[in-house]
C-alpha cells in the first residue's frame, strides 16, 4: 500500500481507500486483492492538491491553489467531476462530508378555521 502513496488520502465508508498523486494530478484508489493503486481519473486540477475527503460516493479533492473543490463521482465509470469554484478573495480551509441528514416522519397537521 505505501509504495505509491504520494499525495493526500481518505477513505469511504471505511472500505476503500482515495488517493491524489499530487505531482502527476491522478486521483487513485486502492486495490487491496492486487496490492496495488489503481488509476481513476487524471486532471492537471489535481496538481499540487493539498487535502481531500470522500463520502457518499463521491470524492472532493482541494485544488492546489485552494480556490475551487473537484467533485468526482466514482460510483461507477465513466467517473464525472465537476469543480465547484470559492466566492471571489476565498480560499478553501479544509474540507469535509457530512453525512446527510434524514428527515424524522412528521404526522401532518390539518389547520381547521
Amino acid at each position: 500500500m505505501l509504495v505509491g502513496w504520494r499525495g493526500p488520502a481518505a477513505s469511504m465508508e471505511e472500505d476503500t481507500i482515495y488517493m491524489v498523486d499530487e505531482s502527476k494530478g491522478a486521483l487513485r484508489k486502492y486495490d487491496p486483492r492486487r496490492d496495488k493503486w489503481v488509476a481513476v481519473l487524471e486532471s492537471q486540477v489535481l496538481k499540487g492538491a493539498p487535502q481531500m475527503a470522500a463520502g457518499g460516493g463521491r470524492v472532493c479533492v482541494v485544488k492546489g491553489d485552494g480556490v475551487g473543490i473537484m467533485v468526482v463521482n466514482v460510483v461507477a465509470p465513466p467517473h464525472r467531476f465537476w469543480i465547484v469554484d470559492t466566492l471571489p478573495g476565498l480560499r478553501v480551509v479544509t474540507i469535509n462530508i457530512l453525512p446527510r441528514l434524514s428527515q424524522p416522519s412528521i404526522p401532518a397537521i390539518t389547520c381547521k378555521e
